[in-house]
């Protein structure tokens, strides 16, 4: 796990893809930070990701930035 959370940093958009459907079909909370980051790319593909491993994890919901 942690080197897919190490990938998520440093790899280019395409890689950040497969290892985020990856860590979403994992459903482990320790990739939750990356997650919700991922919320905020421009890559559609990433946010779609990112929004589908939160659901699975129960945590869909509204996320407000203060």
């Amino acid at each position: 796990m942690p080197s897919l959370l190490n990938v998520m940093s440093e790899a280019p958009t395409g890689i950040r893809i497969i290892v985020l459907r990856t860590l979403c079909e994992l459903r482990d909370h320790r990739a939750i930070p990356v997650m919700m980051k991922s919320l905020s790319e421009e890559s559609a593909v990433l946010q779609y990701w990112a929004q589908q491993g939160l659901e699975r994890l129960g945590l869909d919901m509204v996320y407000i930035k203060p």
